[in-house]
């Protein structure tokens, strides 16, 4: 057991230890060990040792699949255009007008919100 921890920096001081930090012959669930002899990382769960796969599979809902490849297709996009607007100046010159077009749209928003809370 542990009987004291102390600092004075950013680097912790333990001291006083009283026997195994750890007691493997009682473990208890959430315990984490490495088995050499299956070369496994293994976590107890109360009851048993149970080997921490090496893959692990997590579901995205369909909302964030569907937002995930909307994302890529617009940045593919993006690099398309910016890759035509490289060897075709009127692409270059129309994607230009696209980007003031959208700053002004965005300050045009920002205006119309502060005059809203501003005459409410």
């Amino acid at each position: 057991m542990i009987k004291g921890i102390t600092s004075t920096n950013p680097h912790l001081t333990v001291g006083g230890l009283t026997g195994d930090y750890m007691n493997m012959s009682t473990p208890s669930a959430g315990m984490v060990r490495y088995n050499g002899n299956f070369s496994s990382l293994e976590v107890y769960d109360g009851s048993y040792w149970r080997t921490m796969h090496n893959y692990q599979s997590v579901d995205l809902t369909p909302d964030a699949t569907e937002a995930i490849n909307w994302a890529i297709k617009k940045m593919l996009e993006e690099d398309n255009r910016k890759l035509l607007a490289e060897s075709n100046p009127a692409i270059k010159a129309a994607l230009e007008n696209l980007e003031r077009a959208e700053e002004q749209l965005i300050t045009t928003i920002h205006l119309s919100k502060e005059h809203e809370t501003t005459t409410s």
